[in-house]
């Protein structure tokens, strides 16, 4: 007998976010081969987009799934309110013909509005806690604002009611348990890959690197993400500031969406172009760049949005070959690199510059690719947490 999933997800637009498909729409494809009859409803910015995407995710991931257009755009708290109410009004009747054993959620505001409209039809209802939005709220003002204090009730409201609670780290787990008055069990089930997306390749390794001008004794550093505060891209600029200051040998490169304002930022660091390359390319290449290089790097401040956190990007270094230079205390992560030996963790209050040319330098090699990649494929392959999604049903 197949169990019905929805996977109830309006506040992402479904043509313009990498995050819905990697993290939702992925895992929603791997349990429809497992048992799962799974049905997904978002929304999109017009009726053509919601044509297209519609019939493109039924085929790219093998589920149903229904879209409606969002009229009030995605960004802003009030908006994602009322995009999610909209979004259940029109499909309540789907959901309920659909008959789930159990409804999806990831952010609390989906949560709240699916878990009263769950309790009228005794469908259950899943809460996957990604990440704690009070303190990113705290953290953005600077405060504790109203805001913050109504996101803060309802992540208690939402951590204590829903019926089955996932997560991505234990650490996170440990705070949400923190913060309920009754035990609860939480799957933790970390980011992962999605393994036709991402892999080492040799080819493209030899070709990326050839056109980028790079020698074969030249250390490729890879850094993959954008140029928010939080993501410290400024940070790694500066230690590549310093890095050029003892050798050459050692080069960045920035894979984003934002390159013009890297450039912007790279020229402002006083790095030159040749030090530090800039490119951006489609999600299916993204495993191509970090092919070619030889070393991924995240860096994090030492806070409670990190500590809990579980970067997608440190699953996609590793399972392309990169051992990962990182921040401590990012989430399990920065344990598990250091345990396994498949990566370097460097404190942002010392001269890193000196460490990270030391480390690509000299403990680079063919073992170390193969190391990160079995790791990879034992803790970040979603197969792996078959058992897990189990026990939320």
């Amino acid at each position: 007998m197949r169990n019905n999933i929805v996977f109830f997800v309006p506040e992402w637009c479904s043509s313009d976010s990498s995050i819905l498909h990697s993290q939702v729409l992925s895992v929603a494809s791997f349990l429809s081969g497992h048992n799962y009859d799974c049905l997904f409803i978002g929304s999109d910015i017009d009726c053509e987009a919601v044509r297209t995407n519609t019939l493109e995710i039924e085929n790219k991931y093998n589920i149903k799934c229904s879209l409606s257009v969002n009229p009030y755009g995605y960004a802003g708290v009030k908006n994602q309110v009322l995009c999610t109410k909209n979004t259940l009004a029109q499909h309540a009747d789907k959901i309920t013909d659909f008959s789930p054993d159990i409804i999806y959620t990831r952010s609390l505001f989906a949560s709240f509005f699916i878990r009263g409209f769950s309790n009228k039809h005794n469908f259950k209802t899943w809460l996957d806690v990604r990440a704690v939005l009070s303190a990113e709220i705290e953290l953005k003002h600077g405060r504790r604002t109203l805001g913050y204090w109504v996101i803060r009730y309802l992540e208690w409201l939402e951590f204590s009611r829903a019926e089955r609670l996932s997560c991505v780290s234990n650490k996170l787990a440990s705070y949400i348990k923190s913060k309920l008055t009754a035990n609860k069990e939480i799957e933790v089930i970390p980011s992962c890959f999605h393994g036709r997306d991402f892999y080492f390749d040799k080819e493209s390794r030899d070709r990326i690197r050839s056109m980028l001008g790079l020698k074969n004794d030249e250390k490729l550093v890879c850094y993959s993400g954008g140029i928010s505060a939080w993501q410290k891209a400024g940070t790694i600029a500066e230690v590549f500031r310093d890095i050029k200051y003892y050798t050459d040998n050692v080069k960045l490169l920035f894979l984003t969406k934002d390159v013009e304002a890297f450039k912007r930022l790279l020229e402002d660091k006083g790095i030159p172009p040749n030090l530090a390359l800039t490119k951006s390319c489609s999600q299916k290449e993204v495993k191509d760049y970090l092919s070619a290089s030889d070393a991924g790097i995240i860096l994090r401040d030492d806070i409670i949005v990190n500590n809990v956190a579980s970067p997608l990007k440190v699953a996609e270094y590793l399972i392309c070959g990169l051992p990962v230079i990182m921040s401590p205390n990012i989430g399990d992560l920065s344990d598990l690199v250091e345990e396994n030996a498949v990566g370097l963790l460097v404190d942002l209050e010392e001269n890193i510059a000196r460490k990270i040319i030391d480390y690509v330098e000299s403990n680079l090699d063919v073992s170390t690719r193969e190391r990160c990649i079995k790791l990879a494929n034992e803790y970040f392959d979603r197969a792996n947490y078959l058992e897990s999604y189990n026990k939320l049903f």
